[in-house]
């Protein structure tokens, strides 16, 4: 059965991520702001196949919601999305270690395994010197053509966002003029968004 998703509210809290408007294609932009996540938090809320579920919805809910209607304002196919990982102040080696890197990896995994041709590019920013090194190791776990959507930024990437995302989309955080929240979830899809979450179904109101 499909999950209240108020459970999941305190989540948003404790892990700063959503999806944001959309880039130049009409893809709605998914961000990450690393340097939020609570993950010990995290864990204490909410047991693992809990948060599995909670991703599963999630992946259902882009397929089924926000695809459709990035699609029905772009006049064409939406079917891939714009990820942004903001390293910022991120302690990296925390990162790929205990509870972060169990969290993590169920998020991966699903990915990976269930909806793998979602991802149309990401750009992980700040990532720095140490993060560059840890993912030449990753590299090795991730398949080429995966590689080959990812950005690996050293800086703040406002200089290659401009080139894919209107600043106008983009949260300030991110050097854009957008004042919308990220746990907001703001974007085209967002009145079906939250239909889907009332309803408690992730499937969008129009079968069609």
């Amino acid at each position: 059965g499909e999950m209240d998703m108020k459970q999941f509210s305190l989540l948003k809290t404790l892990y700063a991520h959503g999806y944001y408007n959309t880039d130049n294609l009409g893809r709605p932009i998914y961000i990450e702001e690393v340097r939020k996540l609570k993950s010990d938090e995290v864990f204490k809320a909410y047991p693992d196949e809990m948060l599995t579920k909670y991703y599963v919805q999630s992946y259902e809910r882009l397929l089924h919601v926000i695809f459709p209607e990035c699609s029905r304002v772009a006049g064409r196919r939406i079917d891939t999305t714009c990820a942004i990982m903001e390293l910022k102040d991120v302690n990296i080696l925390k990162l790929f270690g205990g509870k972060v890197r169990a969290f993590l990896n169920i998020a991966i995994n699903i990915g990976q395994n269930y909806y793998p041709e979602c991802l149309g590019s990401m750009y992980v920013l700040h990532a720095g010197f140490l993060f560059s090194g840890i993912w030449a190791v990753m590299k090795g776990w991730v398949d080429v053509k995966t590689q080959q959507k990812i950005n690996i930024i050293s800086g703040k990437g406002h200089d290659e966002l401009a080139k894919v995302i209107n600043p106008a989309n983009l949260p300030v955080f991110l050097g854009g003029t957008c004042q919308r929240e990220l746990v907001e979830d703001y974007g085209p899809w967002h009145g079906e968004l939250l239909a889907s979450y009332e309803n408690k179904t992730v499937f969008h109101r129009d079968p069609e």
